[in-house]
């Protein structure tokens, strides 16, 4: 089964996804298709805690700043 959410909060996207699609602005076109590779089986503390999901979380947001800057 396939599920798509569609969220403007990355550290949602990075802690329920197993893939983080990155869209630009108008025209709407794939920036980046990130890989989380994160444990399966998540829970608020163990899965924000270690370095990994920062590091996901900061090149997510990273992403997104950069595609903002191009408005």
């Amino acid at each position: 089964m396939t599920t798509l959410f569609v969220t403007h909060d990355f550290d949602e996207a990075v802690y329920l996804g197993q893939r983080v699609v990155v869209l630009s602005s108008s025209p709407t076109g794939v920036l980046e298709d990130v890989k989380i590779d994160l444990p399966a089986v998540r829970d608020q503390l163990g899965t924000r805690s270690p370095a990994r999901f920062g590091e996901l979380r900061g090149h997510v947001y990273e992403r997104i700043q950069r595609a903002r800057e191009k408005l």
